[in-house]
């Protein structure tokens, strides 16, 4: 459909109306991720905007394990949100999508591994905190 004006400009309307309302048909990372605002935003409004939720559901999981949007409940109704700082992960995603954020158990130092240090009660040990328990 196209919005031309063939002499009857009441006719025009409705069609650019009904274009702008397409359903959108591509699952990608991108093309979902580019759906999903800043904000807190219901999940059945970013779902509205696709023609099939379940291929949309899907890139969202895969969105949410990779730490770019994040999903939560507020007084019982599903939100979900893009994080900030998406845009610039691109390039080392493939880097650092398995790594996980930890706190160190001994100097409260936040760092990334797949699979940290432990100390004897599990808990979590940056490098350094690592070299003064094993060193001593």
């Amino acid at each position: 459909q196209s919005c031309l004006n063939l002499g009857n400009s009441e006719e025009v309307e409705p069609k650019c109306e009904s274009e702008e309302n397409q359903l959108i048909d591509q699952y990608d990372e991108e093309t979902v991720l580019l759906q999903i605002p800043q904000e807190d935003t219901k999940v059945e409004d970013v779902m509205g905007k696709f023609k099939n939720v379940n291929k949309a559901a899907d890139t969202i999981v895969v969105l949410r394990e990779k730490e770019k949007v994040m999903v939560g409940i507020i007084n019982g109704q599903s939100y979900i949100r893009r994080l900030s700082h998406t845009p610039q992960k691109k390039d080392s995603d493939a880097h650092t999508s398995r790594l996980n954020t930890w706190t160190c158990g001994m100097c409260g130092k936040k760092f990334q591994a797949q699979n940290p240090y432990q100390d004897n009660s599990g808990h979590a040990l940056c490098k350094d905190c690592w070299k003064k328990v094993t060193d001593s």
